[in-house]
């Protein structure tokens, strides 16, 4: 349940950012969705717990792909930008 408040402001601050791409942002916005699916199915329908998870657990791989990608493209050294010196 602790995971859909701290995700929320991660997907809300990764989806307009312009060195990630933005279907990385959406995936990350449906994995806080099926966080929310997965805990609210919880309290009320404790049986179905063990269904819900198995179909809400493919937008969950959204987080995966944001490790790998901050781990393949986020540690490559930028270049200096070039200021116009008057």
């Amino acid at each position: 349940m602790s995971q859909m408040f701290w995700g929320l402001p991660l997907r809300l601050l990764v989806f307009p950012a312009e060195f990630l791409p933005r279907v990385m942002g959406g995936s990350l916005i449906a994995n806080g969705l099926a966080y929310v699916v997965m805990a609210f199915t919880a309290l009320p329908l404790p049986q179905h717990v063990a269904s819900v998870t198995t179909i809400a657990s493919s937008p969950l791989f959204g987080e995966v792909a944001l490790a790998l990608w901050l781990l393949a493209v986020g540690a490559k050294e930028r270049q200096p930008v070039a200021t116009a010196t008057a």
